[in-house]
């Protein structure tokens, strides 16, 4: 049980880390997305979703759509720099 809640606050330290590094990002005057916030938060959101599968040996959709969407978000920043 312990390492599942150490899955959870691993994966929400991530997923804060990766906010404040795009709020720095934003307070400098960058308004554009970080490809580091959303590689973090993808990883973040994937621990999340791996502990609630350890705990209830069930997918959650929800996390797992999320990190789709952020896999696309993170393509889409990715070609755009080029």
């Amino acid at each position: 049980m312990s390492e599942i809640i150490n899955l959870a606050n691993g994966g929400l330290v991530l997923v804060a880390i990766a906010w404040l590094i795009q709020l720095i990002q934003i307070l400098r005057g960058f308004k554009n997305i970080n490809p580091v916030f959303i590689l973090l938060y993808i990883i973040g959101v994937s621990t999340l979703a791996y502990g609630i599968y350890l705990q209830t040996n069930t997918v959650s959709y929800f996390e797992l759509s999320t990190i789709i969407m952020a896999a696309i978000v993170f393509i889409a920043v990715l070609g755009k720099k080029n």
